[in-house]
């Protein structure tokens, strides 16, 4: 969850505590259909059958939960769209990002770029335009300890 996105732990564990908590209550919100709390019950064959109905009722909401995956549930979804929401990125980001595609786009362009069959091509002007030339003076040097020996 943290990795390739730049968000730390504590956004994490909010994300997280406020998932469980709506998971959480709509479980306690079906026991407590049930009416009558177990412990406000005196005969003991009723109280056991709230606690049975309670039970039966977090059962099927948990079978909801696993058939639709946990953050897909109508419970999940506004705590999830509230994080992503309060995370989002700027306007000014996105813009960014969007020139900075576009300028590399123009580059592979530049380079030749065309069908499949070229990629192999515009892959070696890609290494030789951006990789070989920050390499130049080590492979040089490397060149002249092998020259030595």
């Amino acid at each position: 969850m943290l990795e390739g996105n730049g968000a730390d732990a504590t956004k994490a564990w909010s994300l997280l505590s406020a998932m469980l908590s709506a998971i959480f209550k709509t479980m306690l919100d079906a026991r407590d259909e049930a009416g009558d709390k177990p412990e406000d019950v005196t005969d003991l064959a009723l109280r056991a059958a709230c606690v049975l109905w309670g039970t039966w009722q977090c059962h099927r909401v948990m079978a909801q939960f696993i058939k639709v995956g946990f953050r897909k549930h109508p419970c999940v979804l506004p705590a999830l769209t509230l994080h992503l929401f309060s995370r989002k990125a700027s306007t000014a980001k996105v813009d960014k990002f969007t020139s900075r595609l576009a300028s590399m786009e123009k580059t592979v362009a530049a380079l030749g770029g065309g069908g499949p069959n070229e990629a192999r091509g515009v892959s070696q002007k890609v290494f030789d335009t951006f990789v070989r030339k920050d390499h130049e003076p080590l492979a040089k040097r490397l060149k002249s300890l092998e020259d030595r020996s």
